[in-house]
Protein backbone atom coordinates (compact mmCIF):
# COMPACT_ATOMS: atom_id res chain seq x y z
CA UNK A 1 0.00 0.00 0.00
CA UNK A 2 1.72 2.98 -1.11
CA UNK A 3 0.84 6.28 0.05
CA UNK A 4 3.88 7.96 -2.17
CA UNK A 5 5.39 8.77 1.57
CA UNK A 6 8.40 7.53 2.89
CA UNK A 7 7.18 4.88 5.14
CA UNK A 8 5.12 2.99 2.29
CA UNK A 9 8.32 3.56 -0.21
CA UNK A 10 10.41 1.52 2.48
CA UNK A 11 7.84 -0.91 3.13
CA UNK A 12 7.62 -1.53 -0.89
CA UNK A 13 11.47 -2.10 -1.13
CA UNK A 14 11.04 -4.92 2.25
CA UNK A 15 8.07 -6.80 0.55
CA UNK A 16 10.40 -7.00 -2.69
CA UNK A 17 13.45 -8.50 -0.64
CA UNK A 18 11.77 -10.36 1.05
CA UNK A 19 9.24 -11.84 -0.70
CA UNK A 20 10.50 -11.47 -4.86
CA UNK A 21 9.02 -8.90 -7.30
CA UNK A 22 6.91 -11.35 -8.88
CA UNK A 23 4.98 -11.71 -5.71
CA UNK A 24 4.69 -7.63 -5.09
CA UNK A 25 2.06 -5.55 -6.60
CA UNK A 26 2.78 -1.89 -5.53
CA UNK A 27 -0.56 -0.07 -4.94
CA UNK A 28 -1.42 3.62 -4.68
CA UNK A 29 -5.12 4.75 -4.57
CA UNK A 30 -4.77 8.09 -5.97
CA UNK A 31 -6.50 10.95 -4.73
CA UNK A 32 -5.54 13.57 -7.61
CA UNK A 33 -4.21 15.70 -4.45
CA UNK A 34 -1.03 14.56 -3.91
CA UNK A 35 1.75 17.19 -3.88
CA UNK A 36 3.43 17.40 -7.16
CA UNK A 37 6.70 15.94 -6.09
CA UNK A 38 5.72 12.86 -4.68
CA UNK A 39 5.00 11.72 -8.65
CA UNK A 40 8.44 12.74 -9.09
CA UNK A 41 9.59 10.81 -5.80
CA UNK A 42 6.89 7.73 -6.59
CA UNK A 43 8.32 7.43 -10.29
CA UNK A 44 12.00 6.70 -8.71
CA UNK A 45 11.11 4.73 -6.23
CA UNK A 46 9.23 2.39 -8.60
CA UNK A 47 12.37 2.43 -11.06
CA UNK A 48 14.97 2.04 -7.97
CA UNK A 49 12.87 -1.73 -6.78
CA UNK A 50 11.83 -2.33 -10.34
CA UNK A 51 8.37 -3.09 -9.91
CA UNK A 52 5.57 -0.75 -11.72
CA UNK A 53 3.22 0.93 -9.96
CA UNK A 54 -0.45 -0.31 -10.00
CA UNK A 55 -3.22 3.11 -9.56
CA UNK A 56 -6.64 2.76 -8.82
CA UNK A 57 -9.32 5.90 -8.81
CA UNK A 58 -12.33 7.03 -9.53
CA UNK A 59 -10.91 10.08 -10.84
CA UNK A 60 -12.36 12.05 -7.86
CA UNK A 61 -10.69 14.30 -5.31
CA UNK A 62 -11.56 14.98 -1.95
CA UNK A 63 -13.31 18.30 -2.73
CA UNK A 64 -15.66 16.43 -5.23
CA UNK A 65 -16.37 13.73 -2.11
CA UNK A 66 -16.92 16.90 0.03
CA UNK A 67 -19.36 18.78 -2.26
CA UNK A 68 -21.43 16.08 -2.57
CA UNK A 69 -21.72 14.93 0.88
CA UNK A 70 -22.08 18.49 2.19
CA UNK A 71 -19.27 17.62 4.85
CA UNK A 72 -15.61 17.25 4.95
CA UNK A 73 -14.49 15.42 8.09
CA UNK A 74 -12.09 16.42 10.73
CA UNK A 75 -9.31 14.14 12.82
CA UNK A 76 -12.42 12.10 14.00
CA UNK A 77 -13.29 10.65 10.31
CA UNK A 78 -12.57 11.32 6.69
CA UNK A 79 -14.75 10.92 3.64
CA UNK A 80 -12.57 11.58 1.25
CA UNK A 81 -10.52 8.65 2.65
CA UNK A 82 -13.17 6.21 2.86
CA UNK A 83 -14.35 6.63 -0.89
CA UNK A 84 -11.17 7.78 -2.33
CA UNK A 85 -8.31 5.17 -0.27
CA UNK A 86 -10.43 2.19 1.17
CA UNK A 87 -13.69 1.51 -1.00
CA UNK A 88 -10.71 1.48 -4.06
CA UNK A 89 -8.49 -0.91 -2.25
CA UNK A 90 -11.91 -2.81 -1.38
CA UNK A 91 -12.83 -3.06 -5.22
CA UNK A 92 -9.38 -3.96 -5.86
CA UNK A 93 -9.12 -6.75 -3.18
CA UNK A 94 -12.32 -8.34 -4.86
CA UNK A 95 -10.91 -8.03 -8.40
CA UNK A 96 -7.66 -10.56 -7.54
CA UNK A 97 -9.76 -12.82 -4.90
CA UNK A 98 -12.07 -13.39 -8.21
CA UNK A 99 -8.21 -14.00 -9.98
CA UNK A 100 -7.62 -16.84 -7.02
CA UNK A 101 -5.36 -14.38 -5.92
CA UNK A 102 -5.64 -14.27 -1.81
CA UNK A 103 -3.37 -11.13 -0.99
CA UNK A 104 -1.53 -9.45 2.27
CA UNK A 105 -1.75 -6.33 2.82
CA UNK A 106 1.22 -4.36 3.77
CA UNK A 107 1.15 -0.95 5.53
CA UNK A 108 3.82 1.71 6.71
CA UNK A 109 2.38 2.02 9.92
CA UNK A 110 5.67 2.49 12.30
CA UNK A 111 6.34 1.46 16.15
CA UNK A 112 6.00 4.56 17.52
CA UNK A 113 2.01 5.11 15.60
CA UNK A 114 1.27 1.49 16.74
CA UNK A 115 -1.94 2.28 18.00
CA UNK A 116 -3.43 2.92 14.31
CA UNK A 117 -2.46 -0.67 13.15
CA UNK A 118 -5.33 -2.00 15.07
CA UNK A 119 -7.96 0.09 13.65
CA UNK A 120 -6.80 -0.98 10.07
CA UNK A 121 -6.89 -4.32 10.72
CA UNK A 122 -10.30 -4.23 12.15
CA UNK A 123 -11.95 -2.06 9.20
CA UNK A 124 -10.59 -4.99 6.73
CA UNK A 125 -11.68 -7.95 8.86
CA UNK A 126 -15.07 -6.13 8.84
CA UNK A 127 -15.48 -4.16 5.51
CA UNK A 128 -14.04 -7.29 3.00
CA UNK A 129 -17.12 -8.99 2.23
CA UNK A 130 -16.10 -10.49 -0.92
CA UNK A 131 -14.89 -14.00 1.57
CA UNK A 132 -15.60 -14.39 5.62
CA UNK A 133 -12.69 -13.84 7.42
CA UNK A 134 -11.33 -10.76 6.02
CA UNK A 135 -8.27 -9.66 4.51
CA UNK A 136 -4.80 -10.22 6.34
CA UNK A 137 -2.68 -6.85 7.71
CA UNK A 138 0.76 -6.88 8.04
CA UNK A 139 3.07 -4.04 9.94
CA UNK A 140 6.67 -4.72 9.28
CA UNK A 141 7.42 -1.25 10.21
CA UNK A 142 6.55 -2.28 13.73
CA UNK A 143 7.89 -5.44 14.01
CA UNK A 144 8.98 -9.17 13.41
CA UNK A 145 7.87 -12.17 15.10
CA UNK A 146 9.53 -15.20 13.80
CA UNK A 147 10.83 -13.76 10.64
CA UNK A 148 7.42 -12.09 9.58
CA UNK A 149 6.11 -9.01 9.90
CA UNK A 150 3.51 -8.65 12.70
CA UNK A 151 0.18 -9.37 11.66
CA UNK A 152 -2.96 -7.36 12.95
CA UNK A 153 -3.82 -10.44 15.65
CA UNK A 154 -0.47 -10.20 17.07
CA UNK A 155 -0.44 -6.69 17.85
CA UNK A 156 -3.09 -7.64 20.58
CA UNK A 157 -2.87 -11.44 20.66
CA UNK A 158 -4.54 -11.81 24.52
CA UNK A 159 -8.04 -10.36 22.85
CA UNK A 160 -9.97 -11.70 20.35
CA UNK A 161 -10.10 -7.32 19.25
CA UNK A 162 -10.30 -8.43 15.55
CA UNK A 163 -14.18 -10.29 16.04
CA UNK A 164 -15.60 -7.35 18.70
CA UNK A 165 -18.66 -5.83 17.50
CA UNK A 166 -16.95 -2.07 17.97
CA UNK A 167 -13.46 -1.53 17.37
CA UNK A 168 -12.29 -1.05 20.86
CA UNK A 169 -10.20 1.49 21.88
CA UNK A 170 -5.85 0.61 21.69
CA UNK A 171 -3.39 2.77 23.37
CA UNK A 172 0.53 2.07 22.28
CA UNK A 173 1.67 0.65 26.02
CA UNK A 174 -1.14 -2.61 25.70
CA UNK A 175 0.55 -3.19 21.71
CA UNK A 176 4.09 -2.97 23.09
CA UNK A 177 3.53 -5.32 26.01
CA UNK A 178 1.73 -7.85 23.83
CA UNK A 179 4.88 -7.89 21.70
CA UNK A 180 7.45 -7.94 23.94
CA UNK A 181 5.36 -10.79 25.22
CA UNK A 182 5.55 -12.63 22.47
CA UNK A 183 9.45 -11.97 21.79
CA UNK A 184 8.93 -9.88 18.99
CA UNK A 185 11.72 -7.84 17.16
CA UNK A 186 10.92 -4.67 17.16
CA UNK A 187 12.12 -2.66 13.67
CA UNK A 188 14.44 -0.14 14.09
CA UNK A 189 14.73 1.07 10.25
CA UNK A 190 15.32 4.67 9.43
CA UNK A 191 13.42 4.67 6.22
CA UNK A 192 13.50 8.81 5.19
CA UNK A 193 17.78 8.32 6.23
CA UNK A 194 17.86 5.34 3.96
CA UNK A 195 15.88 6.02 1.19
CA UNK A 196 17.93 9.30 0.69
CA UNK A 197 21.66 7.84 1.55
CA UNK A 198 21.14 4.19 0.80
CA UNK A 199 18.69 4.97 -2.54
CA UNK A 200 19.99 8.19 -3.46
CA UNK A 201 16.52 9.29 -4.07
CA UNK A 202 15.47 12.76 -2.39
CA UNK A 203 12.62 12.41 0.01
CA UNK A 204 9.34 14.48 -0.87
CA UNK A 205 9.67 17.79 -1.04
CA UNK A 206 6.72 18.04 1.93
CA UNK A 207 8.88 16.70 4.66
CA UNK A 208 11.59 19.87 3.93
CA UNK A 209 8.70 22.03 2.97
CA UNK A 210 9.18 24.56 6.13
CA UNK A 211 13.04 24.44 5.94
CA UNK A 212 12.84 25.62 1.89
CA UNK A 213 10.14 28.59 2.67
CA UNK A 214 12.30 29.65 5.56
CA UNK A 215 15.06 30.85 2.79
CA UNK A 216 13.19 33.86 2.38
CA UNK A 217 13.94 35.42 5.41
CA UNK A 218 10.89 37.73 5.23
CA UNK A 219 8.49 34.56 5.79
CA UNK A 220 8.19 35.03 9.51
CA UNK A 221 5.70 32.04 10.18
CA UNK A 222 8.32 29.96 8.47
CA UNK A 223 11.09 31.14 10.26
CA UNK A 224 9.40 30.68 13.79
CA UNK A 225 8.55 26.99 12.87
CA UNK A 226 12.15 26.23 11.82
CA UNK A 227 13.09 27.93 14.77
CA UNK A 228 10.89 25.56 16.77
CA UNK A 229 12.43 22.30 15.29
CA UNK A 230 9.89 22.25 12.75
CA UNK A 231 11.48 21.14 8.72
CA UNK A 232 8.39 20.34 7.44
CA UNK A 233 5.27 17.87 7.33
CA UNK A 234 5.21 15.20 9.12
CA UNK A 235 3.76 13.33 6.84
CA UNK A 236 3.12 13.57 2.94
CA UNK A 237 -0.71 13.16 2.62
CA UNK A 238 -2.62 15.27 -0.31
CA UNK A 239 -0.24 18.22 -0.50
CA UNK A 240 -1.01 19.13 2.58
CA UNK A 241 -4.32 19.65 2.39
CA UNK A 242 -5.53 17.06 5.07
CA UNK A 243 -9.05 17.11 6.68
CA UNK A 244 -7.22 14.93 9.61
CA UNK A 245 -4.86 17.62 10.27
CA UNK A 246 -4.48 19.83 13.31
CA UNK A 247 -3.68 23.59 14.17
CA UNK A 248 -0.15 22.73 13.91
CA UNK A 249 -0.68 21.09 10.46
CA UNK A 250 -2.54 23.82 9.42
CA UNK A 251 0.25 26.58 10.85
CA UNK A 252 2.46 24.45 8.51
CA UNK A 253 0.51 24.77 5.24
CA UNK A 254 -0.06 28.59 5.90
CA UNK A 255 3.71 29.49 6.12
CA UNK A 256 5.05 26.99 3.33
CA UNK A 257 1.94 27.34 0.59
CA UNK A 258 -0.56 29.80 1.64
CA UNK A 259 -2.19 29.29 -1.56
CA UNK A 260 -3.43 26.37 -0.58
CA UNK A 261 -4.41 27.01 3.15
CA UNK A 262 -6.84 29.69 1.07
CA UNK A 263 -8.24 27.19 -0.78
CA UNK A 264 -8.93 25.06 1.89
CA UNK A 265 -10.33 28.23 3.86
CA UNK A 266 -12.81 29.08 1.08
CA UNK A 267 -13.84 25.49 0.77
CA UNK A 268 -14.52 25.20 4.10
CA UNK A 269 -16.48 28.14 3.98
CA UNK A 270 -18.70 26.84 1.22
CA UNK A 271 -19.60 23.97 2.73
CA UNK A 272 -20.22 25.70 5.92
CA UNK A 273 -22.72 27.98 4.45
CA UNK A 274 -24.97 25.25 2.72
CA UNK A 275 -24.42 22.89 5.77
CA UNK A 276 -25.92 25.74 7.82
CA UNK A 277 -28.49 26.35 5.05
CA UNK A 278 -29.36 22.57 5.20
CA UNK A 279 -29.58 21.64 8.88
CA UNK A 280 -28.60 24.23 10.76
CA UNK A 281 -25.15 22.31 12.08
CA UNK A 282 -21.93 23.41 11.89
CA UNK A 283 -18.67 21.20 10.63
CA UNK A 284 -14.79 22.67 10.72
CA UNK A 285 -11.90 20.59 10.14
CA UNK A 286 -10.29 22.43 13.54
CA UNK A 287 -11.69 22.73 16.74
CA UNK A 288 -11.00 24.60 19.57
CA UNK A 289 -11.47 24.04 23.80
CA UNK A 290 -14.00 27.18 25.71
CA UNK A 291 -14.22 27.29 29.34
CA UNK A 292 -17.98 26.00 30.22
CA UNK A 293 -18.46 27.95 33.00
CA UNK A 294 -18.46 24.24 35.10
CA UNK A 295 -15.51 22.68 37.84
CA UNK A 296 -14.66 18.91 38.71
CA UNK A 297 -13.91 17.81 41.98
CA UNK A 298 -10.48 19.05 41.87
CA UNK A 299 -11.83 22.17 41.27
CA UNK A 300 -10.65 22.55 37.55
CA UNK A 301 -12.88 24.28 35.22
CA UNK A 302 -13.97 21.40 32.60
CA UNK A 303 -13.72 22.52 28.93
CA UNK A 304 -15.27 21.49 25.31
CA UNK A 305 -14.83 21.07 22.16
CA UNK A 306 -16.17 23.75 19.56
CA UNK A 307 -15.63 24.49 15.90
CA UNK A 308 -13.38 26.57 14.81
CA UNK A 309 -12.95 26.98 11.20
CA UNK A 310 -9.86 28.09 9.33
CA UNK A 311 -10.97 31.60 8.89
CA UNK A 312 -10.85 31.98 12.68
CA UNK A 313 -7.73 30.31 13.11
CA UNK A 314 -5.97 32.78 10.51
CA UNK A 315 -7.33 35.56 11.55
CA UNK A 316 -6.96 35.07 15.23
CA UNK A 317 -3.71 33.01 15.68
CA UNK A 318 -1.67 33.05 12.21
CA UNK A 319 -2.30 36.62 11.55
CA UNK A 320 -3.60 37.85 14.95
CA UNK A 321 -1.87 37.55 18.51
CA UNK A 322 -4.17 35.91 20.67
CA UNK A 323 -2.34 32.51 20.59
CA UNK A 324 -1.99 32.55 24.54
CA UNK A 325 -5.62 32.28 24.79
CA UNK A 326 -6.27 29.20 22.61
CA UNK A 327 -5.75 25.71 23.86
CA UNK A 328 -5.11 23.79 20.95
CA UNK A 329 -6.63 20.37 20.37
CA UNK A 330 -3.55 18.88 18.28
CA UNK A 331 -3.65 15.91 16.25
CA UNK A 332 -0.10 15.52 13.80
CA UNK A 333 -0.36 12.05 13.02
CA UNK A 334 -1.40 11.93 9.13
CA UNK A 335 -4.69 10.18 7.97
CA UNK A 336 -5.26 6.84 7.34
CA UNK A 337 -5.21 7.64 3.43
CA UNK A 338 -2.41 5.06 4.00
CA UNK A 339 -5.03 2.55 2.73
Amino acid sequence: MFSTGAGSAWLAKYVVDKYGKENTIILITDTKWEDEDNYRFMKEVADYIGVEITEKSDGRTPEDIFRKDLYFGNFGTAPCSKELKMKQTFLYIQELIEQGILPILYFGIDYKEARRAPRLAYNYKHNVDVFEDGVELRFPLIAEIDGEPVNGKQLIHNRDFLNSDKMPKVYNKEIYESLESQGATICNANPKHEIENAWGIKLPRMYSAVEEAAKDKSNMKANELLEKGVKGFSHANCGGICVKGGMGHYSILYAVWKDRYLKMEKLEREINDAQIAKNGRRYTILSKLIPTGEFDEKGKEKKKKVPYSLEEYRLEVLEGDINSNIEIEENTISCECVF
